[in-house]
């Protein structure tokens, strides 16, 4: 399969890119780009299969056939998507092992998730008129905090005051299953809650956050005395029914919370959305993915978004 290159493909939320095996170049500009220096190449599914479509003048051609076995078979730890935010806080680079947890039958794994999550939250930025103040964890995050809780609430997350947000999302893992742990209101000692995301119904732990948050207080409010307590509630959502769609469910209850902020707690919708939802959710995330490469690839494309 050969895709085209044009604003209108670009564009596509569910155009699925698995197949892809070569790149025809349909915008004006890019055509007199050296394909040396911006390869169109989507090193996805299938790469050592892939025929790569070098296009351009003969001299062109020429000049990057001795590159063709190299673009042909991609290192692994080739860098797709390199990320940055719209505040330039957070930058996240996407390997090319990381593509393989796109497949159907893997789990998604912790760069994928960091990486949308930070995308649907500058969506929400852009397309909402007075978001809220919202702030994303990292899934490191929850691995720092179990070795060593006093460091992690020291350590100021990209000068960001936490009780000053109105949500704070954590996605988290303990190696084989994703989960989500929702702070809503940290700063209002009458509303602050936990609220507890998970795809398998497990049993929630909520002391490392409320030793984080404590820890936190103490260092915005070093004259305070207070102890910040926060209610703790399970949303009853959705469930999976494999073993490898949890990250999934993470990434979807993320986005539905963050353009749905809750006016009360717990969520409580088995219905919220449906199996059939979560495999959209997966091609949509790898459309995604593969539509930063190609910007990333080609810097002249200043409209796509």
């Amino acid at each position: 399969m050969t895709l085209r290159i044009n604003s209108k493909t670009l564009q596509d939320p569910m155009f699925d890119f698995r197949f892809i095996e070569r790149v025809d170049i349909d915008v004006p500009r890019l055509r007199t780009m050296h394909l040396e220096n911006a390869p169109v190449y989507i090193p996805i599914y299938n790469p050592k299969d892939a025929d790569l479509d070098l296009g351009g003048s003969r001299r062109t051609r020429s000049r990057v056939a001795e590159k063709r076995e190299s673009i042909k078979n991609p290192i692994p730890n080739d860098i797709i998507v390199d990320y940055t935010n719209s505040t330039g806080q957070t930058r996240l680079k996407l390997y090319f092992f990381d593509l393989n947890k796109m497949n159907e039958g893997d789990q998604l794994n912790d760069v994928l998730i960091d990486l949308y999550m930070e995308h649907v939250k500058d969506k929400y930025y852009r397309k909402t008129v007075n978001p809220k103040k919202i702030f994303t964890f990292p899934t490191l995050f929850y691995r720092v905090l179990k070795n060593d809780s006093k460091r992690t609430a020291e350590r100021n997350p990209k000068n960001v005051k936490i009780f000053e947000q109105d949500m704070i999302l954590i996605p988290y893992g303990d190696g084989y299953h994703w989960m989500l742990m929702v702070v809503l209101h940290p700063g209002d000692k009458e509303k602050r809650t936990f609220m507890y995301c998970d795809s398998m119904e497990n049993a929630p732990d909520y002391s490392y956050f409320q030793e984080y948050f404590e820890l936190r207080y103490k260092i915005e409010f070093p004259e305070s005395n207070e102890v910040p307590i926060f209610k703790t509630c399970y949303a009853t959502l959705p469930q999976q029914e494999g073993e490898i769609d949890c990250g999934l469910f993470v990434i979807e209850n993320a986005e539905r919370i963050m353009n749905n902020f809750p006016t009360s707690t717990p969520i409580k919708n088995k219905k919220w959305y449906n199996a059939t939802d979560i495999e959209w959710k997966r091609k949509k995330i790898r459309n995604k993915i593969m539509k930063m490469h190609i910007k990333n690839l080609c810097k002249e494309i200043v409209d796509v978004k």
